[in-house]
């Protein structure tokens, strides 16, 4: 009898240690993407080049080549927003996005090189929100063949919820993307 109390004591008291972890859920987590912002691309599809180019892929640096949405609190230190990330690594998405671009502009991308023929490669070096200015950087390397150019971009970001930040990010990229398209001519 008494082993039997025992029992129903111990397993009560199990339940009640254990129904606070039970009943706890955790952080949902969004998931953003990038995506072509067409009202960028209407006004300046005029400055990208028709000829075929051969893209050789987006390389991120190790801070941002992951799924996480960076954002810096000071000049030292990258932190990374916990309930939100992008739905794939982030140099993924900005091939997918080139992919886009090309398709809406209908400029020709190519899997093998000749002799007339640009090719390029893009390497993001930072992509990150700064709270304290409240704006969004982007520091893009765009490689050729012959040359390399650092496009810097800065967006300012709107009053409002993290989507506003996201909105941002997107416009930085898709301007970044526009001139690099540009410096290829």
């Amino acid at each position: 009898m008494q082993i039997r109390i025992f029992k129903v004591f111990f397993i009560s008291i199990l339940l009640l240690v254990f129904s606070g972890c039970l009943s706890k859920e955790l952080p949902r987590i969004q998931h953003y993407e990038l995506s072509l912002d067409i009202e960028v691309w209407k006004q300046e599809n005029k400055r990208i080049p028709k000829s075929p180019l051969i893209y050789q892929g987006t390389e991120a640096s190790l801070k941002i080549a992951n799924r996480k949405i960076a954002y810096k609190t000071n000049a030292n230190t990258f932190d990374y927003f916990v309930k939100n990330e992008w739905i794939e690594p982030l140099p993924l998405m900005i091939d997918s996005l080139v992919l886009k671009v090309a398709e809406y502009a209908d400029i020709s991308l190519l899997k093998s090189a000749n002799a007339r023929t640009s090719n390029f490669k893009l390497q993001i070096l930072d992509f990150y929100y700064d709270t304290k200015r409240e704006v969004v950087v982007l520091n893009l390397l765009l490689a050729q063949q012959d040359s390399n150019h650092l496009l810097t971009k800065e967006t300012k970001v709107q009053k409002g919820g993290f989507d506003e930040i996201i909105k941002a990010m997107n416009q930085t990229i898709n301007s970044a993307l526009l001139d690099s398209f540009a410096l290829l001519n």
